[in-house]
């Protein structure tokens, strides 16, 4: 398989269509002191998800997948809602927990 590695803001200097996007996204809250962009996830944490989730679909060849990391220490409630508005069908494939937080691998289809 081909396999292609890129730096964009999300979908900006992105072509063409996937048959699989995998998006570790920073999920932490913002904090005026934070200065790790890597884990800033917008003021309550979720928003660059759903930047992404509204998105994504047009990135997606047909069966395409997405896999998806989320934490506890985000919303999942409302990550998993804005899943659904977005019409993606989705379930958890994979746990894990860490000290401080428990991680969750979804795998979304269109």
């Amino acid at each position: 398989p081909k396999i292609k590695a890129m730096q964009s803001d999300l979908f900006s200097k992105v072509l063409g269509k996937f048959d699989l996007i995998i998006f570790n996204p920073p999920y932490l809250p913002n904090h005026p002191k934070a200065k790790d962009i890597a884990l800033d996830g917008g003021e309550k944490g979720y928003e660059i998800v759903e930047r992404f989730l509204g998105q994504a679909r047009h990135y997606l060849k047909q069966n395409g997948k997405i896999l998806l990391l989320i934490s506890t220490l985000t919303n999942r409630k409302h990550i998993e809602r804005a899943l659904a508005g977005q019409k993606f069908k989705f379930k958890i494939i994979k746990e894990k927990k860490m000290d401080f937080e428990k991680l969750f691998v979804y795998l979304i289809e269109a």
